[in-house]
């Protein structure tokens, strides 16, 4: 099996594939957008600001000029069923199917002991990093299903599976999006759907650096998109029902 390292993405890796990517306005996101984008992928991007977005739309665009960019403006905070069919209603006629999905939205919430959290704020969290998750591969499954070897990957943390004090709704969240992918890849075949889930690490982002400030050894989300590229290829057909932690990753 080749080391990371080793692995060898021609400028065509993903040409023509369809890509939709939450939480694309920043971050990890926004890092995979571009990435994507430079192998030759068709990405749709999706956030709650139009102008976050078509910023990245530009930069994308830098790098692959032919690219086919979508924008899909949606509060996974919200879980109305009406909106969600909305924005399936706006790509469904456009691309002829989905061959790939990075759920990656994600909010931090508080972080204190259970005593102290808000239930205002507990409900937010669990609605954008799970329900809202949720709602998004539910809407897209009939697109993803037309593709020949599609590809979900759930984002999950290294607070999980054996959890930490205070992180509240986030942990439980989290917790949540494993158990959401293992079922979800039990459901369907290795060679009809593939769904793992990736632990991105300590990555130099804002989220990270609200969770923890006095941390200085980040990493940048460019040095883990290898692992992104290669779950969203072809190359991890028949990889399936994994949760891959980037920062312990020395052979796929």
């Amino acid at each position: 099996m080749p080391n990371h390292k080793t692995f060898i993405f021609t400028k065509n890796f993903l040409l023509n594939k369809y890509i939709l990517i939450t939480g694309a306005s920043d971050g990890i996101g926004k890092e995979a957008a571009i990435t994507y984008t430079k192998y030759g992928a068709n990405v749709i991007l999706l956030g709650k600001s139009k102008n976050k977005l078509v910023k990245v739309k530009q930069e994308m665009q830098k790098y692959n000029t032919r690219a086919i960019i979508y924008i899909l403006v949606i509060n996974l905070e919200s879980f109305n069923q009406n909106q969600y069919r909305l924005i399936f209603n706006q790509i469904q006629n456009k691309i002829p199917c989905l061959h790939g999905l990075l759920n990656n939205a994600g909010i931090l919430g508080k972080i204190a002991p259970i005593i102290q959290q808000n239930p205002k704020y507990w409900k937010k969290v669990i609605n954008v990093n799970l329900n809202g998750t949720f709602m998004i591969t539910q809407t897209f499954l009939p697109l993803l299903l037309k593709a020949k070897h599609p590809s979900i990957i759930f984002t999950t943390s290294g607070i999980t599976p054996k959890g930490r004090a205070h992180w509240g709704a986030y942990a439980v969240s989290k917790f949540a999006i494993d158990g959401l992918m293992k079922v979800l890849s039990s459901e369907y075949s290795k060679f009809k759907l593939r769904v793992n889930s990736i632990n991105p690490g300590s990555i130099n982002t804002k989220m990270r650096k609200i969770a923890f400030p006095k941390e200085n050894n980040r990493t940048l989300a460019k040095d883990i998109m290898y692992l992104y590229l290669y779950l969203m290829s072809d190359m991890s057909y028949k990889k399936t029902g994994i949760r891959f932690d980037a920062n312990k990753i020395k052979k796929i």
